[in-house]
C-alpha cells in the first residue's frame, strides 16, 4: 500500500499573516482567528498538497491515504481542508467528507460521513454500520474522505471501513503516530 506520511508537520504559515522586519507576525486578516477560515493560498505546504494531489488523482492510479501527524496548531486541518476544497473545485466526479474523530463511535464517523458526502435524507439514528457503508459503496462518484482527530477514534475500525471503499480517498489527521497505530 503506497501511504504519504507527513509526521513531523511544522507550523503553517499561511496568507492570514505577515512577518514584520522586527521578526513579529502580524494578523493582516481577521479570518485567521476564526477556526472555520480556510485561506485561498497556503505558504510552504506545496510537498503536502502535492502528495494530496497525487492521491487523489485518477491518473496516478488508485486512491491511497494520507496520514498528517504533528502538534495541535500546526495547520494539518488546514492543508487538508484546503486540499478538500481544491477538489472541489477542480474535479466534478468527486464527494467530500470532514468528520471528526475525537471520541467518536464506528457509527457516529459513517453516518457523519453519509451526512456529508450524499446528503441527510440518507441518514437515521438507528442505521447500522453495515448499511452506512453500503450507501457509501453505492456513490458513482469518486468519494474523498477527511477524518480528523483520528488518533481520538473509539473505534478505530471506521479507518478500515473507508479505505475498502472503491474509488475513497482517505486523508487521516491525528496528534501521533503512535497512538492511531
Amino acid at each position: 500500500m503506497n501511504i504519504a506520511t507527513f509526521p513531523n508537520f511544522r507550523n503553517a504559515r499561511v496568507r492570514f499573516f505577515t512577518p514584520r522586519i522586527d521578526g513579529s507576525i502580524v494578523i493582516v486578516d481577521r479570518r485567521a482567528l476564526d477556526p472555520e477560515a480556510t485561506p485561498e493560498r497556503l505558504i510552504e505546504r506545496n510537498e503536502e498538497l502535492n502528495a494530496i494531489s497525487a492521491a487523489i488523482d485518477p491518473q496516478v492510479g488508485a486512491p491511497r491515504p494520507v496520514f498528517l501527524f504533528g502538534p495541535s496548531g500546526s495547520g494539518k486541518t488546514t492543508v487538508a481542508t484546503f486540499a478538500l476544497k481544491e477538489a472541489r473545485r477542480k474535479l466534478f466526479d468527486i464527494r467530500t467528507a470532514i468528520v471528526s474523530g475525537r471520541g467518536r463511535t464506528r457509527a457516529a464517523v459513517l453516518r457523519d460521513t453519509v451526512r456529508e458526502a450524499i446528503g441527510g435524507h440518507k441518514v437515521y439514528q438507528s442505521k447500522g454500520t453495515d448499511a452506512l457503508c453500503r450507501d457509501l459503496e453505492a456513490l458513482e462518484d469518486r468519494l474523498l474522505v477527511v477524518c480528523d482527530e483520528a488518533d481520538q477514534l473509539r473505534d478505530k475500525q471506521v479507518l478500515a471501513d473507508l479505505y475498502h471503499i472503491e474509488d475513497c480517498t482517505l486523508i487521516v489527521i491525528g496528534n501521533r503516530e503512535a497512538e492511531l497505530f
